[in-house]
């Protein structure tokens, strides 16, 4: 229904308004001769200019509201969870301590041996109270939000 309502004006509008020249990443990976490319560029986009014509589009910020229940058995005896809260981004002075917090709580997992020895309380907690086969901290930064959490 979203697609079928699409006209060819709107692509046109669209490309319009975001294809720009000040949008443009050229970026070569593997194989590629720095100089080679180079010289591509000048010859295809030279033209170009750098000037933005028109209303610059403005990016509204990120904001994390995900949930999900991809696949659910009762049948089955464990289950796999995610959970994640919005943090800071990799600009925000808040960022270093959630990275901190991030390696603090680190990972663990049944298999790497220790048991109830394990250095971390929460590592000792999963072993003790049977609470998981496994756990990993994680924090996804990006430059105006982050998610960090844990699997």
């Amino acid at each position: 229904k979203n697609i079928k309502s699409i006209n060819r004006k709107d692509l046109v509008d669209y490309i319009t308004t975001h294809y720009k020249a000040p949008r443009i990443v050229l970026a070569g990976a593997g194989g590629v001769d720095h100089g080679s490319l180079v010289k591509l560029a000048d010859q295809h986009f030279k033209g170009l200019g750098i000037a933005y014509e028109g209303q610059t589009p403005e990016v509204a910020p990120c904001r994390f509201t995900g949930a999900e229940i991809r696949v659910r058995d009762d049948a089955m005896p464990l289950a796999h969870i995610a959970i994640a809260v919005e943090g800071a981004g990799w600009a925000e002075a808040d960022n270093i301590p959630l990275m901190i917090a991030n390696t603090i709580i680190g990972s663990w997992d049944r298999t790497h041996g220790g048991g109830a020895h394990n250095a971390s309380n929460l590592a000792q907690a999963a072993v003790i109270g049977n609470l998981c086969h496994s756990f990993q901290s994680f924090n996804t930064c990006y430059k105006d939000t982050d998610l960090w959490g844990m699997y």
